[in-house]
């Protein structure tokens, strides 16, 4: 049995390993996507709090369909804190920052070419849309199958292996070294890294999803959307009654988005995120006509099944971040793992092939050896 899954270990390894180190390197700075921006970004993300209070959601989007009359607005986004600015995402990808008490533009970035966009890209698609989604998604499948066919490659058959199976011989030649690290240190990092890429399907795979919820013996999540009655003459209704709806419900949230119908039938979406301190990410979420203003649909984070509830903490599981900074540089030192296990299975491999290939020239070395000494006697 252990044959088997050696040849079925190697062979996908080869097969998949390329993509597992793109998304498992472009994973690493995913981790702390929010950290760096902050530093890089620090001048569009930051202001000095202001005694006067912040704009609201309407009167940012206004003062940026002013700004940028030719672009149609997709999203805002903004943290409560004082010192924070309006992020506002428009269809054509750029990224608008403004002050949270004059409206004046802080910075645009192309999310074209920014460089935190294309990593996220990276890692989500290959920068190739659903194909390349497709291409992860199995990738990962495959991945978790490396994760179980390596445990049970490196599982020791009595109990006097297993202390030689627990530790890296770093003293040895660089190919057991290389070996070690790959059998060794896959044993301890697999248990978070089999939780880092379980979460990472839920995203790639309806059915995967479905199982989450099945498993939490919860209904299916709700995949129908909230549409609008469409009105030809009709005016987009108020942003801010539609927002303080949903704020009104959880007034001490820290986080709160605003997202834009996607077309002239789309509803408007309220997304508000409450308790900081929770392990996982508690939020409410509400669909509004885009004309009457009417709540279509929406739920608290009280309503959540418990499948909703997993779902919504995948999250935070797959970044690290329901450890707060100690999860997330777990995270990152096992995603930073992850990406040399295919480079450390390689060279395991090709060690093995050169040795094969040593081993079957050396019969045919030894008779021409023997066929010349023959002739030089004679």
């Amino acid at each position: 049995m252990k044959k088997l899954f050696g040849k079925l270990h190697l062979w996908l390894g080869l097969a998949s390993g390329l993509v597992v180190f793109i998304i498992s390197l472009t994973g690493c700075l995913y981790v702390f996507e929010e950290e760096l921006q902050a530093l890089v970004y620090q001048k569009q993300l930051f202001v000095a709090p202001q005694p006067a209070p912040t704009l609201s959601m309407g009167q940012v989007a206004s003062a940026v369909g002013r700004e940028f009359p030719e672009s149609k607005l997709q999203r805002i986004f903004r943290r409560h804190d004082p010192d924070r600015s309006f992020q506002v995402i428009l269809k054509d990808k750029r990224l608008v920052s403004i002050d949270p008490y004059t409206g004046a533009v802080l910075g645009v970035r192309n999310l074209k070419t920014d460089f935190f966009a294309i990593v996220r890209d990276i890692h989500t698609s290959l920068m190739l849309g659903k194909t390349g989604s497709t291409i992860i998604g199995y990738s990962v499948l495959i991945y978790l199958f490396m994760l179980v066919s390596g445990l049970i490659l490196w599982w020791p058959r009595c109990k006097t292996v297993l202390k030689q199976r627990l530790a890296i011989k770093w003293n040895a030649r660089w190919r057991r070294v290389n070996y070690d690290w790959h059998a060794v240190g896959g044993f301890y990092a697999m248990w978070l890294l089999l939780v880092i890429a379980m979460t990472g399907l839920i995203w790639a795979f309806d059915w995967w999803e479905n199982g989450l919820y099945a498993l939490t013996g919860s209904p299916a999540r709700d995949r129908e959307k909230a549409v609008s009655v469409y009105q030809p003459q009709g005016k987009p209704t108020s942003i801010d009654k539609a927002y303080a709806q949903v704020l009104a419900l959880e007034p001490n949230s820290f986080e709160s988005y605003v997202i834009f119908p996607a077309d002239s039938v789309g509803a408007l979406r309220v997304q508000v995120r409450y308790d900081q301190s929770a392990l996982y990410r508690k939020y409410n979420i509400f669909y509004f006509d885009q004309y009457s203003g009417a709540m279509l649909k929406g739920k608290r984070y009280q309503d959540f099944s418990r499948g909703d509830v997993a779902r919504g903490a995948a999250y935070d599981l797959h970044t690290g971040g329901w450890l707060g900074l100690p999860g997330k540089i777990l995270a990152f030192l096992a995603s930073l793992f992850s990406a040399s296990l295919p480079v450390s299975g390689f060279l395991i491999w090709w060690g093995k092939r050169k040795k094969q290939t040593k081993g079957s020239k050396a019969p045919i070395e030894r008779r021409w050896a023997a066929r010349k000494l023959v002739r030089e006697v004679a």
